[in-house]
């Protein structure tokens, strides 16, 4: 498929990939769990200072005008820097829902002057409204609670609450990925309601899709160089076959995705923006995974540690594999969806 990038667009990708080389590279990152709170932070803060929230919004909500594409290259250089950060969350998620809702909110975000997360739905969350209009409601595995400023929270399928954080207790959970995730608990607050559908889980979905595809292509990267330089037997691991095989395989998944990844964010906007995105979320969800893990294979034992920058990739794609949505559900929305079509 042809996705040819503009000069901008090709600017944006040297421009990302020289700030994390030369500001955050795998080595600072790998720091991070001995002060997570504050370098995280400091993170969000640079990459809030470049200007990127502004990338896929149109200049009347503040943005370049950007484009989904534009947003697209930051979101690949993003997820090979194996930088976790609110960008997909509040950016993309809900800053295009938002957008789509006509909500000023989205300016904000644009402007890098709040951080907005979906709360999603699980059989442990709760949300009740009282006879006077207010809100209570316990979520867990909320991205980002301690740098959102608001929460979009699920009534239904197709409504949604904002609430904002001041007032909101949040709690950082213990996570094997490196997303900070927690539990928020609402406690009769005021609330606007806004009908938003699935435009931020579609929208999130095709954003998580290519960081994961920019996590997987630098655990190859990192896997490819180690079977260069790791000698066994008198000569260097890649030239095995069985590891020559393996890479050639992490190669072809990651490539199928990138096809199926950059058709989507081409379409936005369009009809079949939907079908691509899940398409996308559903594949590399499970792809990249499994990527990243042979990428750690590759390296041996020393691959699980945390003095390797391989496993950095590996926790990223763990925890945005199952981020709105997991794979297996949304391959049968979408059959479902195509089934109920043909029925017609």
């Amino acid at each position: 498929m042809d996705y040819e990038l503009t000069e901008s667009q090709r600017l944006l990708t040297r421009t990302a990939a020289d700030f994390f080389s030369r500001e955050y590279p795998l080595d600072r990152l790998r720091e991070f769990r001995h002060d997570r709170d504050s370098n995280e932070r400091e993170l969000w803060s640079a990459l809030s200072g470049m200007g990127w929230n502004a990338a896929p919004f149109s200049e009347e909500v503040g943005g370049y005008p950007g484009s989904f594409m534009d947003a697209a290259v930051l979101l690949e250089e993003i997820g090979r820097g194996a930088c976790a950060s609110p960008f997909v969350h509040s950016t993309i998620a809900a800053g295009l829902a938002l957008v789509s809702a006509k909500h000023d909110l989205a300016g904000a975000i644009a402007g890098g002057e709040a951080v907005v997360v979906l709360a999603p739905q699980t059989p442990l969350s709760s949300v009740r409204q009282s006879a006077d209009g207010h809100l209570s409601g316990t979520f867990i595995a909320v991205p980002w609670v301690n740098l959102a400023t608001h929460y979009l929270v699920p009534l239904d399928s197709q409504h949604f609450a904002l609430v904002a954080a001041e007032g909101v207790a949040a709690e950082r959970l213990d996570s094997a990925g490196t997303d900070c995730i927690g539990r928020i608990d609402i406690h009769d607050r005021e609330f606007e309601q806004l009908v938003l559908g699935d435009a931020g889980a579609v929208c999130g979905g095709a954003g998580v899709a290519l960081m994961l595809l920019g996590a997987g292509s630098r655990s190859l990267e990192l896997a490819v160089a180690y079977a260069k330089d790791r000698i066994q037997f008198g000569k260097p691991i890649g030239t095995f076959q069985a590891l020559q095989h393996k890479c050639a395989d992490m190669y072809i998944a990651l490539e199928a995705g990138r096809n199926v990844a950059y058709k989507a964010a081409t379409l936005y906007g369009q009809d079949e923006f939907g079908r691509l995105a899940r398409y996308a979320k559903a594949y590399l969800g499970e792809a990249v995974p499994r990527v990243t893990r042979d990428a750690i294979q590759v390296h041996g034992g020393v691959g699980f540690i945390d003095d390797h920058k391989v496993q950095l990739c590996y926790r990223l794609a763990l925890g945005l594999a199952n981020s709105y949505g997991r794979p297996g559900d949304i391959r049968r929305d979408v059959a479902d969806t195509q089934l109920a079509s043909a029925r017609r």
